[in-house]
C-alpha cells in the first residue's frame, strides 16, 4: 500500500510540474502577444504605489532581478504605462515548486495617475529594484504622450 501510496504522490507531483510549465507557458505567449496596452491584463504586475505631493504624482514600481534597460515607460497626462520583462528565474532542474509568489516573464500595465501631468517634465530613477516615475502636476488638459529614460542613481529615491 504504502508503494502505491508513493507512486500516487509522484505522479501528481509530475502532474503540478506539467501544469506550472504550461501555465507559464501559456502566460508567457498571452503576454508576448499583448497588441496594445489595455490587453495586457493577463501578464503579471509588479507591486505599484501611487502617491501625490504638493507638487508632483509619483508611481514607485517594485522590479527585483530587472535590468533597467529591461523596461519601457510611458507618461501620459492622465497615465503612466510600463511595460517589460523579468528572465525567468525557475531554474530547468526544479522538479517541484511548492511556493511561486516571484513572478517573471513580461509584464504589461497602465497605471491611472490622480490628477494630470506634465508628461515632458517626467522623470524616473532606478535605485535597489525600485522604479521611480514622477512628474509635476499640470492642472490644464494636454494631450502629450512621452517616453521617459530611466536613469541608474546609486542614491536613495525620493
Amino acid at each position: 500500500m504504502a508503494q502505491e501510496w508513493d507512486s500516487l504522490v509522484s505522479r501528481m507531483d509530475e502532474w503540478t510540474r506539467a501544469v506550472d510549465r504550461f501555465m507559464n507557458r501559456m502566460q508567457e505567449a498571452a503576454c508576448a502577444q499583448q497588441p496594445t496596452p489595455s490587453l495586457a491584463l493577463d501578464c503579471w504586475r509588479p507591486a505599484v504605489n501611487v502617491y501625490e505631493t504638493q507638487e508632483k504624482v509619483v508611481v514607485l514600481v517594485e522590479l527585483a532581478g530587472i535590468q533597467p534597460e529591461d523596461v519601457t515607460v510611458q507618461v501620459d497626462p492622465r497615465q503612466v504605462f510600463i511595460q517589460g520583462q523579468r528572465p525567468g528565474i525557475i531554474p530547468e532542474a526544479v522538479q517541484t515548486l511548492h511556493q511561486v509568489e516571484i513572478w517573471s516573464g513580461a509584464f504589461a500595465f497602465q497605471v491611472p495617475l490622480p490628477t494630470r501631468v506634465d508628461p515632458a517634465q517626467a522623470e524616473s530613477k532606478y535605485h535597489s529594484g525600485l522604479l521611480e516615475v514622477w512628474a509635476p502636476k499640470r492642472p490644464t488638459a494636454s494631450q502629450e504622450s512621452i517616453r521617459v529614460h530611466i536613469h541608474l542613481n546609486h542614491e536613495a529615491l525620493s
